[in-house]
């Protein structure tokens, strides 16, 4: 039975751990190129699907979805100041193209790929090809991070046991300064081989916990995944290529240089995908089964010509909601806000503090974005001492970040919802609807948490009502930077 469901990932795992796969259901995927405005979103997410279509070897299925994109596609992106009314193709794409010319040739609907200085499509994609493997190789990253220099000797892998010179080691003898050249095959065979001895030794404690040292030490990371799968292909090895490929997508997700995009890329990696898929979501844990591609296809193709012949099918137009139902559903809160927060915004959306007063105080709901992974939460791990956090654990859930409700000293304000706050906490031992606040500054030794919005409000209460009893004052600064006393 189909699911019409699959999964997708940040092309940059919010934590540590790959995990983050979210279920996207295909009631979602509709309702992005059916509902907004401009249904720019659902269409790049119908190329993400053709593209885990590609992955999951259903190549049929992948070329029709895209035949339909970029039928309907550009018809319907509304005309915009900050947006083009186009649908872009990727490199990806025009690689299956080009290697399936008499079974799935190159759409003639699709958009042309730019290319420059009179290349030919074919000499663009060499081109970026050689770029992204010549990248695997270099190795001012391990000295960076890793506080490791290019050894005399490339072959001294083989009597280490240190994972830093293994990868450096691997990625020296694959190594080539000579644009388009490659090295020799035997190298690209010692090359591969150190980098098997570095995926087969034993993790180390703590390769996992969540701190920036960790990310560097991770194998992934050390060695991008995406080097040793090219090498075993251009040896013939694709029984050790699918091995390679398998790991990286149930260990590590579409990152360390591995996005679905630079996969799709590597050269020969069509010969690879039968093997990979050959035991479903276990050698593959995007995979997607036929009959729910046949359905998801269907489904997204459906809308696509919906929204071509009909409109945007906007689901709260005025003749569709009454007011009465419109401001019910915004009480409840799309957020999926904290009870307590909500309420506070249903009596006041916000107030506002000072410049270190009560940390710039707080901005309304339209402040409010989801943070999207892109702060470090690791490095205030330590700060959460009432738990113990694991940022090692699969979350699919995001932070919510507001801004201060008055200009401030960089003071940002989080909630971790409760859905991740129970991924985050080691073993998910917290209560119903529990969550977290916090918030911090550029300049802060450490995060300042509480249990709810309301105690942290309730502790700025006790806080001015104190200076109140003392006859404190709060100092704030004028335009010009002049000090200014209440």
């Amino acid at each position: 039975m189909a699911t019409e469901t699959y999964y997708i990932t940040s092309e940059i795992p919010h934590n540590i751990d790959a995990g983050s796969w979210t279920p996207y259901p295909l009631s979602r995927h509709i309702f992005t190129l059916l509902d907004p405005v401009s249904p720019s979103l659902g269409i790049r997410q119908s190329l993400h699907l053709a593209q885990l279509l590609l992955l999951s070897n259903h190549l049929s299925q992948a070329n029709t979805l895209l035949s339909a994109i970029y039928t309907h596609g550009p018809s319907i992106i509304p005309p915009s100041p900050h947006e083009e009314s186009k649908v872009d193709t990727h490199n990806s794409l025009e690689a299956f193209w080009l290697a399936h010319p008499s079974t799935h040739p190159r759409l003639a609907n699709a958009p042309a790929l730019y290319t420059s200085n009179n290349q030919t499509l074919e000499e663009k994609l060499e081109y970026e090809r050689w770029g992204k493997f010549r990248e695997c190789t270099l190795t001012g990253w391990m000295h960076e991070h890793c506080n490791l220099r290019e050894p005399k000797d490339a072959h001294r892998w083989r009597e280490s046991d240190d994972p830093r010179m293994i990868a450096m080691c691997s990625r020296l003898l694959a190594k080539t300064k000579e644009r388009g050249e490659y090295v020799s095959l035997a190298r690209m065979r010692e090359a591969l081989d150190a980098a098997l001895k570095l995926y087969a030794l034993p993790v180390k404690k703590g390769e996992y916990d969540g701190s920036k040292e960790a990310k560097c030490r991770r194998y992934c990371s050390l060695l991008y995944k995406r080097l040793p799968i090219e090498l075993a292909i251009r040896l013939g090895e694709l029984e050790i290529a699918r091995g390679i490929l398998s790991e990286a997508l149930c260990q590590d997700g579409f990152c360390n240089e591995g996005s679905l995009e630079e996969i799709l890329m590597i050269p020969g990696i069509w010969d690879v995908l039968p093997l990979l898929n050959e035991k479903g979501k276990e050698g593959n844990v995007y995979f997607i089964t036929e009959g729910d591609a046949d359905v998801l296809v269907k489904g997204v193709i459906g809308a696509l010509e919906l929204r071509t012949k009909e409109g945007r099918q906007w689901s709260l137009a005025p003749e569709k909601v009454t007011w009465k139902e419109l401001l019910e559903r915004l009480a409840r809160g799309a957020w999926k806000l904290p009870r307590d927060f909500k309420e506070m915004c249903r009596v006041s959306d916000g107030f506002k503090g000072g410049y270190l007063f009560l940390a710039g105080g707080l901005a309304g709901i339209e402040s409010m974005f989801f943070d999207g992974g892109e702060t470090e939460l690791e490095r205030h791990v330590r700060d959460f001492y009432t738990r113990e956090i694991d940022l090692s654990q699969k979350t699919s859930h995001d932070m919510i970040q507001m801004i201060s409700g008055e200009e401030s000293e960089e003071y940002r304000h989080y909630i971790i919802p409760h859905r991740m706050w129970k991924d985050t906490v080691k073993g998910g031992d917290v209560g119903e609807g529990e969550y977290q606040y916090w918030h911090m500054t550029n300049h802060s030794v450490e995060a300042s948490h509480w249990g709810l919005v309301w105690d942290w409000v309730a502790s700025m209460v006790e806080e001015v009502e104190g200076m109140v009893e003392k006859g404190e004052k709060v100092g704030h600064w004028d335009d010009r930077g002049g000090l200014i006393v209440d």
